[in-house]
């Protein structure tokens, strides 16, 4: 977040470094060879809101992606958790 901030200090705008993310994955994703599999691996947060973990970019191993996308899930229902807790 304070990368995307610093840019918008910048005066980047938010389409322009989505659009600069997504020609950077581009260019990993025309690296593999043909028949490579893909590996992603998506946690929907909320409506609309994802985290996506592509192999390809993250350089991490199948296994080790589960892991973190694990760890993640229970970071998030934590949160959700509390958020209720402090509605009621």
């Amino acid at each position: 977040m304070r990368n995307v901030k610093a840019l918008q200090e910048q005066g980047y705008t938010l389409a322009r470094l989505v659009e600069l993310k997504r020609q950077t994955h581009q260019e990993v994703l025309n690296r593999r060879e043909i028949g490579e599999p893909l590996t992603v691996i998506e946690i929907p947060v909320d409506p609309g809101i994802s985290i996506e973990f592509r192999q390809e970019i993250c350089g991490l191993t199948q296994p080790q992606m589960i892991k973190l996308a694990q760890a993640f899930l229970e970071v998030i229902k934590s949160e959700k958790d509390k958020a209720a807790q402090e509605e009621q």
